[in-house]
């Protein structure tokens, strides 16, 4: 991955046109060397990301399974009372 910006940008060397230096050359690859990185960090714990957001998955469907006991065992409770 390190020689992939260089041989992007290397047509520009050559075109008097565009005239790329080897100061911005640096710049764009040094760049490219900080997304990578950054995408390699999502890339390298994407494991961990998935089985966290599994398990807030399933604690939200517990608790919207444990508030609907509660309100079936307080519906059950003050009709027992009141009967």
């Amino acid at each position: 991955m390190v020689v992939v910006p260089l041989i992007i940008m290397v047509p520009g060397l050559f075109n008097l046109k565009s005239a790329i230096t080897l100061g911005v050359m640096m710049q764009v690859y040094n760049t490219f060397g900080e997304v990578n990185g950054s995408v390699s960090v999502v890339m390298n714990n994407w494991t961990t990301i998935t089985e966290v957001r599994s398990i807030w998955r399933r604690l939200r469907e517990f608790e919207v399974k444990l508030r609907l006991c509660e309100k079936k065992l307080h519906s059950q409770i003050t009709s027992a009372l009141r009967g």
